[in-house]
């Protein structure tokens, strides 16, 4: 379907000038993500309503499917402001971007089930266990500080393991936030 193809570059300009709009409620809470070592509450609800979390979804699930330079000028400018932020941001919409090239099913699973786009941490190394059981798999294991974990919905995690036709597999898992512990 061509009407999903390519990226979005319309909203680019649209989107950078929404990150220079934050510039004095980012400063203003510069502080509180130093001492508390998280963003502050209204930071990341004001990413949220900028549509920063619809950029990287794919626009069939009702994203704004943009660019890795969109999400990069974006970034730039949150970083003026706050670098922290420009930080989390990067990091959060970069694993988020990272599900939307994945499969159908994970797209629809992630992306299509809520009304909500989501909000993706991610942490690679070390990787933890995967073990398939009927209906799934089981996932363990511990991994290290994922930036912006406290406001994902969903992580991201490097896993390795024994797949059902007996295959052994390193890769990623997703899991919904009520299905992990930080």
């Amino acid at each position: 379907d061509t009407q999903y193809s390519g990226y979005n570059d319309a909203a680019e300009k649209e989107m950078v000038g929404r990150a220079r709009e934050r510039k004095p409620l980012l400063e203003m809470h510069a502080p509180y993500g130093d001492e508390h070592g998280t963003l502050h509450p209204d930071v990341f609800a004001a990413l949220g309503d900028a549509g920063f979390w619809a950029m990287a979804a794919p626009r069939r699930w009702g994203g704004l499917g943009t660019s890795a330079r969109c999400m990069s000028l974006v970034g730039y400018e949150l970083a003026k402001a706050d670098p922290s932020v420009g930080w989390v941001y990067t990091v959060l919409h970069g694993t988020t971007w990272v599900a939307s090239l994945g499969p159908d099913a994970l797209q629809e699973a992630i992306f299509g089930a809520s009304s909500e786009h989501p909000v993706i941490c991610g942490i690679a190394n070390p990787p933890g266990t995967l073990k398939p059981v009927d209906g799934g798999y089981i996932v363990n294991g511990r991994w290290s500080y994922a930036s912006g974990s406290h406001h994902a919905s969903w992580a991201q995690l490097g896993v390795a393991g024994d797949l059902p036709d007996g295959s052994h597999a390193h890769g990623f898992a997703y899991l919904r936030r009520d299905q992990y512990v930080i």
